[in-house]
């Protein structure tokens, strides 16, 4: 029995390993339109020129 059962861990364990390798390029463009919605900084900017900060 104890045979078995270090065989069927022995299988698990290469059966759970895999090559998940991502051949694919890790630089991905962003494509598109994009609005601004919101940034944080330590100094005050008026954006749109009203005087209001």
């Amino acid at each position: 029995m104890k045979n078995v059962f270090s065989l069927l861990m022995i299988t698990m364990l290469f059966a759970a390993c895999s090559s998940d390798d991502d051949n694919g390029n890790g630089n991905v463009a962003l494509e598109g339109t994009w609005k601004m919605t919101a940034f944080k900084s330590q100094n005050a900017y008026d954006i749109n020129g009203n005087g209001i900060i």
